[in-house]
């Protein structure tokens, strides 16, 4: 079938990022859902822009200076943010694709801090 199709797909989920060396180690923490529309063409392609909610993002920080512990935790307002993807479908249960993401964290206190990421991720379907 290699007319156009219109598809729409929401996800939710947990994410957590860890940086972590000798003397410090900090983790990320928030519950993002995004809601992407697919516009599915050829027998297996699709293609999705769509919004991104992070909720309760939360940093926390546990460093060592001076033989002393300090550990920090910096909460975040609820970001929202934009989501591209491309997947290529190889069956009906299994895609293989691309994500790239843009989110503005604002804390509660401070400066707000820009993310853009992009990864390549598997997808099973049942």
């Amino acid at each position: 079938n290699s007319a156009f199709q219109l598809k729409a797909e929401m996800t939710v989920g947990m994410q957590q990022s860890r940086l972590e060396n000798a003397s410090e180690k900090s983790d990320f923490t928030r519950f993002p859902m995004h809601i992407l529309p697919f516009l599915y063409y050829g027998d297996n392609h699709r293609l999705g822009l769509g919004l991104s909610y992070h909720a309760s993002p939360v940093k926390s920080q546990k460093m060592v200076q001076n033989n002393a512990i300090i550990e920090t935790e910096t909460t975040y307002t609820d970001a929202t943010g934009l989501v591209l993807q491309y997947d290529l479908i190889g069956d009906n249960q299994s895609s293989i694709g691309m994500r790239m993401h843009s989110i503005d964290y604002v804390p509660e206190v401070g400066e707000k801090i820009t993310v853009e990421s992009v990864g390549v991720h598997v997808s099973f379907y049942y």
